[in-house]
């Protein structure tokens, strides 16, 4: 697990940089690393995912290194007993978790684009359930297959029906139409072959145009709330440490959110849950949950909240994962 923690923490801004520069050479590359089976075998690994190689293939070719290596290995570890054998052989199951990562980013990714594209496209007096198609129709255009949740791929509310928080079996697109001046929160649920994206943001429009930088919101009550939930993301990433277990966040989270004036809309009061291939296997961030975060291989947080009394919700979510270097946002 320690070598598949390091693998991941290699696919950070500076490996974007090198895989930017590999696949848009204008001639041959030669890349390498001091073994060549780690850095070298993750860069491999991204170029050959992006090229649309299947797993299994990538798999068969990143264990050929163990055969071409395995002399040499066992030489350097008879000059080097301090070093375990087992440790530096390649493991099948290190640049799986590479690329189960990857998997999850690209499907991630189409929600994210998603929301990139519908914030151009609202306008005034256009009905949610346009909305709606419009975000379900442009995730399939980017490759979803499906929608995990409930077949449901965009939750959209508006104004006062932002505070609303219903399960998927019960959700309806209302026949509310935008305004000038709105406030709409969208989360979206894409998959492909089995695999989750889930991503939520709350959209504020002001004189009928959805807002991209929340600096420029005048209305105080809305910037404040898209800021908290900011916020919260931040928080959440300060605190958390691979053995808290679930209940541990629920708590502290929620102790912030009240202690920043806010109150928890979600109607079963958790903050989050386990990114998984069933929905039924999810488990939450919630009281009771005693299972260490570190322990599943992907989670969302996605506090919904409001001000007590207030008409109005906001929502963020995000997916995130450890490596060896703490958490991480799975798409920047």
């Amino acid at each position: 697990d320690a070598v598949a923690e390091t693998y991941l923490a290699m696919m950070d801004e500076h490996m974007d940089k090198i895989i930017h520069t590999i696949m848009n050479a204008d001639s041959n590359v030669l890349y390498f690393c001091s073994a060549g089976k780690d850095r070298t075998g993750v860069v491999s690994a991204i170029i050959l995912k992006n090229l649309g190689i299947s797993d299994q293939r990538i798999i068969d070719d990143y264990m050929e290194t163990k055969d071409n290596l395995m002399g040499f290995l066992t030489s350097y570890v008879a000059a080097h007993p301090e070093v375990n054998l087992n440790t530096i052989v390649p493991n099948e199951k290190n640049i799986k978790r590479v690329l189960e990562i990857l998997t999850y980013r690209e499907v991630q990714k189409i929600a994210k684009d998603t929301i990139e594209y519908i914030i151009d496209e609202i306008k005034p007096g256009m009905p949610l359930k346009e909305i709606r198609f419009l975000c379900e129709e442009k995730m399939r255009e980017l490759g979803a297959d499906s929608f995990w949740y409930y077949d449901i791929g965009a939750f959209v509310f508006a104004g006062d029906e932002t505070t609303v928080s219903v399960s998927g079996r019960e959700y309806i697109t209302s026949e509310r139409y935008i305004a000038t001046d709105d406030i709409i929160t969208i989360d979206l649920s894409p998959q492909v072959e089995g695999t989750w994206g889930d991503y939520a943001r709350t959209v504020i429009v002001q004189n009928g145009k959805a807002v991209r930088s929340y600096d420029t919101i005048m209305n105080a009550e809305w910037r404040r709330g898209v800021e908290m939930e900011k916020r919260l993301h931040n928080r959440m990433m300060e605190i958390v440490r691979p053995e808290m277990t679930f209940e541990e966040l629920y708590y502290q989270m929620n102790e912030f959110i009240q202690t920043e004036g806010y109150i928890n809309l979600d109607f079963m009061g958790n903050l989050g849950h386990s990114i998984v291939r069933k929905k039924e296997d999810r488990i939450y961030i919630e009281k009771g949950n005693r299972t260490k975060l570190a322990d599943v291989s992907l989670f969302t947080f996605e506090p919904h909240i409001s001000v007590s009394g207030s008409k109005y919700g906001y929502k963020r979510e995000n997916i995130y994962y450890f490596d060896k270097e703490g958490l991480k946002e799975l798409l920047m």
